[in-house]
């Protein structure tokens, strides 16, 4: 999978998951931040709901870029094909699996800041709302 999709996922995961393991009042600064915490979310949403199309970006912008004579490939397999191309680096299954780990901690998140009294119930209703429509259910290959 894409290391930067990756590392972004689970470094999100693994902050979702400590602070619902914090303190009440570590806890609660993390929800003076719900704002950031969600727009992360959305990032790594957008991030992966996007990967394809940047993939095909990447593929036309170099096959461009070479059918303009600006170079050549370097490097070629033992067939003469070029095999330093933009190519798919993780299966939209794990890209989903990430997205879905995502979403179960932000409903955890969620779930502790109202049993706390950290997020309004107003916040709540409208993330979980949103959380719960981006569902993504699992998809074995």
């Amino acid at each position: 999978m894409s290391r930067y999709l990756t590392n972004i996922g689970n470094e999100l995961c693994f902050v979702l998951q400590q602070a619902c393991k914090a303190q009440p009042e570590q806890f609660a600064g993390y929800c003076a931040n719900l704002d950031f915490w969600v727009a992360e979310y959305r990032h790594l949403k957008s991030i992966i709901e996007g990967y394809e199309t940047r993939l095909c970006r990447m593929q036309d912008a170099r096959d461009a870029y070479l059918a303009a004579g600006n170079t050549r490939p370097q490097n070629f397999d033992d067939y003469g094909n070029a095999y330093q191309h933009p190519r798919q680096t993780s299966k939209q299954t794990d890209r989903n699996q990430i997205l879905e780990s995502a979403r179960e901690h932000m409903l955890q998140f969620c779930d502790r800041g109202l049993q706390l009294g950290t997020i309004s119930t107003d916040d709540y209703d409208t993330i979980t709302r949103e959380l719960t429509a981006q569902h993504i259910p699992h998809k074995s290959i």
